[in-house]
């Protein structure tokens, strides 16, 4: 019996046939799609215009500022999960590397912040350091850097910043814990780092 002989003796079967052949092949094109979107939401996704500031203030604490485009050109909101800002001075003139932390500031996901969809959002953030210890360590580190050869101040000290941010594409709803393994479909990370950057 053909496959035509087949539909015209069984036209009940043959029609639940066809509509969930239609169903799995809509669904399959409907999560290629998908798949294809959140690939190319990972790949455009980005940080854009980083500025740095850093300003020795009249009391004598200094003051750090950073201001950064998040940039979001895909049809997703994203849900920021965290975003974690550090400015260090790194000191690897020793025998192995030495950190100087001056600022460490920490946003979490409480704070509810929406990156919409096919749109730009500019953290910006600000700091001061008024700790006398922290800002001996600093002045020292200038004073012995200048034995060779470098000139520094407060001001032209290289400081390091760091912002590591992280989202999770908001159309995607799954338990974090016991779906892990699509954690890191929806989650999009994008890290900023100063070092070797131009002052």
């Amino acid at each position: 019996m053909t496959f035509f002989e087949w539909v015209r003796r069984q036209p009940v079967s043959s029609t639940l046939f066809v509509i969930l052949t239609m169903f799995f092949l809509g669904a399959s094109i409907v999560s290629a799609s998908t798949y294809a979107s959140v690939v190319r939401a990972q790949h455009d996704i980005v940080l854009e215009n980083p500025s740095r500031g850093m300003n020795v203030l009249a009391n004598g604490s200094l003051e750090f500022t950073l201001s950064i485009d998040f940039v979001n050109p895909s049809r997703y909101p994203l849900h920021l999960y965290s975003g974690d800002w550090i400015v260090r001075v790194v000191n690897d003139s020793g025998s192995g590397l030495s950190y100087i932390p001056l600022v460490s500031e920490y946003t979490s996901w409480s704070a509810g912040i929406t990156i919409l969809a096919r749109d730009r959002t500019t953290f910006s953030y600000l700091a001061v350091v008024s700790n006398p210890g922290l800002i001996s360590r600093v002045s020292g580190f200038a004073n012995y850097s200048m034995a060779s050869g470098e000139e520094y101040t407060l001001e032209t000290v290289p400081y390091e910043y760091n912002l590591d941010m992280i989202a999770f594409l908001g159309e995607f709803k799954h338990d974090y814990l016991r779906e892990f393994y699509l954690n890191d479909m929806v989650q999009v990370e994008r890290t900023y780092n100063s070092k070797g950057a131009v002052p």
